[in-house]
């Protein structure tokens, strides 16, 4: 099992009201399973939730962060993730779960470097 950061968010009464997880694969991460409760989107919580996460790659030293969407491409799009064909994506991505498996064919593949 890969090395793994996961972030829950919780409201005051310890509800759980978002979560994520950056998955490390050698020198890069996948970016996985963002979700936030549907009355709290659209309050920053996503965005605040993945800049957490990516301030993890930074210290790392890994060289991009990808991810897998189906309905979220124009949030991750603002945060400087930027589509990606299937075929230019590294085989340590390509092999996990997520990408053979679990998101269909129609999903989009987005990057982000690093640096950004």
């Amino acid at each position: 099992m890969p090395d793994a950061e996961l972030l829950v968010a919780r409201d005051r009464e310890g509800r759980v009201v978002g979560c994520g997880a950056l998955v490390f694969h050698g020198d890069l991460g996948l970016l996985r399973s963002v979700a936030v409760a549907s009355e709290r989107r659209g309050s920053g919580l996503g965005q605040a939730i993945v800049e957490a996460l990516l301030e993890l790659p930074r210290a790392r030293g890994l060289a991009a962060i990808y991810l897998l969407t189906t309905t979220a491409a124009g949030f991750f799009a603002r945060l400087a993730f930027v589509p990606v064909e299937r075929e230019e994506v590294p085989a340590a991505i390509r092999s996990t779960e997520q990408y053979r498996t679990e998101c269909p064919a129609s999903a989009v593949v987005m990057r982000r470097a690093t640096a950004t």
